[in-house]
């Protein structure tokens, strides 16, 4: 079944049947505007408007028809048998069954948000994935630099930042903080006036056991908008601070707040007085697999103890404290003093 797609964010680029179709300038610009206007169709004054700012040869009409029909070959001998480009009043309009990337961005972001509101993440995550991630440039590149076409790039832009935002919020709650949190930094620098946005980004690095980093991308925010914008930020940033300093664990993910449930790790062999301590338990899990012997079979509370760990302190803050605990397993296999002067570990729950 023969196929086209149109993607206009960015430089545009023409795909039929999965071949690559070379275009000039003005061809890409003519398709890039009847990309954008489709499933309507744009008037020959329009393309001329916009292909020739500051007014158009006497040859304007004829020219607009060759680039026509050249896309209309182009596409031919990519192998699209219909009428690639169509007469439509006193203009032209793509093909209905052309697809274009904006539009499959706008239906997939209102689909995702119905999707998000009724907690399906993982929906969202399969239909956004690699729509949002790729632009980080101008996008519309061809539409020209006109007044109206400042305002359909704004508008794109538009889309593609809701989308993002969008996508990072269903990664965090999905229980992938890490991998938004770099996306979503990059959008509190591009857009400073989102509260969403800075307080999806504190969430993910609340999430990845950074609060530190999270109460200061807050209060960074904070004085951007009482000192640089005068306005007032509102509870909600005030509510959210409070909440990481005192350890609330409804900001945590489910998997988050199922692993640090007392009751869950009451069973934990590491900690002592029924009182689970992830720090303690992941330095002992260093210090245990230290000390196994390469045939040996790992104890079945280990793996256990390791996710419960990565679960409290996320990845990095667990791998830093077990090589705490294998460090002292070696600086006792190898200290000459005795036994009884060898300095324990100092146990520190510091915020990785």
């Amino acid at each position: 079944m023969e196929s086209a797609r149109v993607n206009v964010l960015g430089s545009t680029v023409l795909m039929v049947n999965g071949q690559l179709v070379p275009l000039t300038a003005r061809p890409r610009s003519v398709l890039t505007m009847l990309a954008v206007a489709s499933p309507e169709g744009v008037s020959s004054h329009r393309l001329t408007e916009v292909l020739w700012p500051n007014g158009p040869p006497p040859s304007a009409a004829n020219a607009i028809q060759v680039y026509v029909s050249g896309l209309r070959r182009s596409a031919e001998r990519a192998g699209w048998t219909g009428d690639f480009i169509v007469h439509a009043g006193g203009g032209y309009r793509l093909d209905s069954a052309v697809e274009v990337d904006l539009h499959i961005l706008r239906a997939s972001t209102e689909l995702s948000e119905q999707s998000l509101q009724t907690g399906d993440v993982a929906h969202v995550v399969e239909l956004l994935a690699g729509l949002t991630e790729a632009y980080r440039h101008v996008l519309l590149t061809d539409v020209g630099e006109g007044e109206n076409q400042k305002e359909l790039r704004s508008s794109a832009q538009a889309l593609m930042d809701r989308a993002r935002v969008v996508y990072l919020d269903a990664l965090v709650r999905s229980g992938n903080p890490g991998r938004a949190l770099p996306a979503l930094l990059m959008l509190t620098e591009d857009l400073p006036d989102r509260g969403d946005v800075v307080q999806l980004t504190a969430l993910a690095y609340y999430r990845t056991s950074r609060p530190a980093e999270a109460l200061q991308l807050l209060r960074k925010h904070r004085r951007y908008l009482v000192d640089e914008q005068g306005l007032d930020p509102g509870p909600w940033l005030d509510i959210l601070e409070q909440r990481i300093l005192t350890n609330d664990l409804d900001l945590r993910g489910d998997e988050d707040r199922a692993a640090a449930d007392p009751e869950l790790l009451a069973d934990c062999p590491h900690c002592l007085d029924d009182r689970y301590d992830a720090v303690r338990c992941a330095q002992q899990i260093g210090a245990a697999v230290a000390i196994l012997a390469p045939d040996a079979p790992e104890p079945t509370e280990l793996t256990a103890c390791a996710d419960r760990c990565r679960a409290e302190l996320g990845e990095w803050g667990f791998l830093r404290n077990a090589m705490v605990g294998a460090a002292s397993v070696a600086t006792t296999q190898h200290d000459p003093r005795p036994p009884a002067e060898v300095h324990p570990v100092v146990l520190v729950n510091e915020d990785p």
